[in-house]
């Protein structure tokens, strides 16, 4: 019997996409931005491939959209930029027998993923923070549907059902 594994997605990959772009252009991002980007990158994947950019969720908060684990690597940034991408660290050798530790940059491996960035980024880099919270914040998006059902007051830790964040793109993805 042969059995497949599927490698992990981590957001953390297309978080570093878009940071290295924004670094490589002399744009750097801030986290909120970062957040949106990545938001708007796994929507138009599940509404063009009806699979997700990235395995983890996005949770809906107070200003739109958020990958905790993604916040969780940025937040000392605050609103300044984000001046290099997250590493991923590694144990070469056997676990506590002296192994040492290194870290390797992880971005976009596959390049669907990768050539859909390109167009998130192409579509949205241009547009501050401000203009992305506001594209956010519509009515009708996934995020405003779960801030109405909790009436401004989500609770922490809840997610935007990543079948509404398809949804949504794919009417976006029909009307143009």
């Amino acid at each position: 019997m042969e059995t497949t594994i599927k490698l992990a997605r981590p957001a953390k990959a297309a978080a570093n996409f878009f940071i290295s772009k924004g670094l490589a252009e002399n744009a750097p991002l801030t986290p909120m931005k970062l957040q949106k980007l990545l938001y708007f990158a796994q929507g138009w994947s599940l509404a063009i491939t009806d699979e997700a950019m990235f395995d983890e969720q996005i949770e809906a908060w107070k200003y739109g959209p958020v990958v905790r684990s993604v916040y969780t690597i940025f937040r000392d940034s605050g609103s300044g930029p984000i001046t290099e991408p997250a590493p991923t660290y590694h144990i070469e050798g056997k676990l506590f027998k002296g192994g040492t530790v290194r870290s390797e940059i992880i971005s976009l491996v596959n390049k669907a993923d990768r050539d859909l960035a390109e167009v998130v980024w192409a579509s949205y880099a241009g547009m501050s923070a401000a203009q992305l919270v506001a594209l956010t914040h519509r009515e009708g998006t996934p995020w405003y549907k779960v801030w109405q059902e909790y009436k401004g007051d989500i609770p922490k830790g809840t997610d935007i059902p990543r079948s509404e964040i398809k949804a949504y793109f794919k009417q976006l993805l029909a009307e143009i």
